[in-house]
């Protein structure tokens, strides 16, 4: 009996260990220009958005309360996400995922502001609809009308791909920008 839990924790071990080290695969990005997959942008060339004044000594409480997660089941769909998770959210549609699967979202914070993540690493059957939110950000809504703002997505929190403006809808009253994708990730503001 020993002997079986004992080598199922070192089993356990090494799958949370290979699963730290490789993380989420580039390969799912589902980006179509080589060289951006391949390059990106460091963390230290990215002019990060920082958070308004009133909230930069709450960032350590912000990501304590900041998690949301829930099973999602294929025939239903659903929303993870939303006021714990400071307006950023994900909302699944039925048949999205092909199995009961426990999904989160996360404040993930950074020295500048926190980064949104949304686990587990996977790729879904349908486009899924991300929401993000500015409101707690040092950002007007003259930089979001200008385009003077970026929003990047990370697999690895090292380096990072724009979103093109393109690609997502601004709602000015709710202070948020949506985002249809088909996999995971980190999402960050930057100038």
């Amino acid at each position: 009996m020993f002997r079986k839990a004992y080598a199922f924790g070192i089993f356990f071990f090494f799958v949370i260990g290979l699963f730290l080290l490789i993380g989420c695969d580039k390969q799912i990005t589902g980006n179509d220009n080589p060289a951006l997959t391949l390059n990106g942008v460091p963390t230290s060339q990215i002019n990060w958005v920082p958070l308004k004044g009133e909230y930069t000594n709450q960032i350590d409480a912000l990501a304590k309360k900041g998690h949301a997660g829930k099973y999602i089941f294929p025939k239903h769909g659903g929303v993870v996400g939303g006021a714990q998770t400071y307006s950023n959210w994900v909302e699944i549609p039925a048949g999205a995922v092909s199995a009961k699967t426990y999904i989160t979202v996360d404040i993930v914070p950074t020295p500048s502001g926190y980064n949104v993540e949304f686990l587990p690493c996977m790729q879904f059957d349908k486009e899924v609809q991300i929401t993000l939110s500015w409101k707690f950000f040092n950002i007007s809504e003259s930089d979001i009308r200008e385009g003077n703002f970026q929003i990047y997505y990370s697999q690895d929190g090292l380096t990072w791909f724009p979103i093109e403006a393109a690609d997502y809808l601004v709602d000015f009253d709710n202070q948020t920008v949506t985002y249809n994708s088909q996999h995971f990730t980190r999402y960050g503001w930057g100038f």
